[in-house]
């Protein structure tokens, strides 16, 4: 585990989440542009599915509601309609994409498992389940989900990245390194994965081989300042605090200013037994991200180290006011 496991946290999230919605978010063509089922033409006289063109003028007329905004209207013409075809998988497809811009998230995920449950069971419905589960926190469906993608359709690298990522929410390192590998296997070029090895590394106490992962992540996505980060927690893990800082102190302010670029740019200056440059650091920070909460709890740690009283109690009634945790169990103990 890393010597700040909340940071380690974050960056996982950080990989892990913004990867997820990106491909929910991708889902969303279903709504405009539904798929016909692979299934062989129904009957005649079979009710339970729409014909393609009833399907579609169902689906645009949903798809404008909600472009228009008016969420409740396009689940009333889906409701309807899956209410007359209980079996068209498309219509369920499409109901959760509607919920999704609500961000009903049991209800989305109660609609792909009904069109899984229709079929067919296609790879990309039950990874795209799979990510409203994980945003859930539902980790025991998302495995469940993700695998049965993987197992539908091997080739796709995101389907074992994916599981790579509820195994680190478990802790189950051995687990997750060996998702990540079946994943680079069938595409080596992605950072992500290499990132995921080193942040596996670094939860084992792994710092240098850390380091190697890295370099391959920074290589094939050298824009990507997340590498930069994890590098620089290596560096620090490794007592290199001096490169780590060179290595992040530079960046432009918008991403200087992110909470884990600061929590390590702090942890950085406490190795090299620099508490007030960290502490005027940290005061630069929150004072340009006022109404972050998090930086304002790293500042009050900050002032505390470097015994600035007024500092601190500045920072933590600032953390507090924004509601965040951290800073309201300090403000509990400033009077006593």
């Amino acid at each position: 585990m890393p010597s700040n496991p909340k940071s380690s946290g974050r960056i996982v999230a950080w990989v892990g989440i913004v990867l997820l919605l990106a491909l929910t978010a991708g889902t969303l063509y279903w709504i405009t542009r539904p798929t016909p089922p692979e299934t062989k033409p129904a009957p005649a006289n079979n009710t339970t599915q729409p014909p393609e063109s009833r399907l579609k003028k169902i689906i645009d007329s949903a798809a404008e509601k909600a472009s228009q905004g008016d969420i409740p209207a396009a689940e009333a013409i889906l409701k309807a309609a899956i209410d007359q075809y209980p079996t068209s998988q498309d219509l369920h497809l499409a109901m959760a994409q509607v919920l999704l811009r609500n961000q009903d998230l049991p209800a989305v995920l109660a609609s792909y498992d009904r069109a899984l449950t229709i079929g067919p069971a296609k790879p990309e419905i039950s990874f795209e389940a799979g990510n409203i589960a994980y945003l859930m926190g539902n980790m025991v469906r998302a495995e469940e989900l993700y695998a049965a993608a993987g197992q539908a359709d091997p080739t796709r690298p995101e389907y074992p990245q994916a599981l790579d990522q509820v195994y680190m929410k478990a802790n189950k390192l051995e687990e997750a390194a060996a998702a990540v590998m079946r994943s680079i296997k069938l595409d080596e070029s992605r950072g992500v994965a290499w990132g995921n090895l080193a942040e596996i590394a670094m939860r084992q106490g792994r710092p240098q081989l850390a380091l190697q992962h890295i370099a391959k992540a920074r290589t094939l996505e050298p824009k990507e300042n997340i590498w930069r980060l994890l590098e620089a927690r290596a560096l620090n893990r490794l007592g290199r605090a001096q490169e780590a800082l060179d290595l992040v102190i530079g960046l432009p302010e918008a991403e200087l200013y992110k909470p884990e670029i600061v929590r390590v740019i702090i942890e950085s200056y406490g190795l090299l037994k620099q508490l007030d440059a960290a502490a005027d650091f940290a005061t630069k920070a929150t004072d340009a991200k006022l109404s972050d909460g998090e930086i304002a709890y790293e500042a009050a740690l900050a002032a505390q180290r470097a015994n600035r009283p007024v500092d601190y109690r500045r920072y933590v009634k600032r953390g507090a006011s924004l509601g965040h945790r951290g800073c309201k169990e300090l403000e509990a103990t400033l009077d006593k």
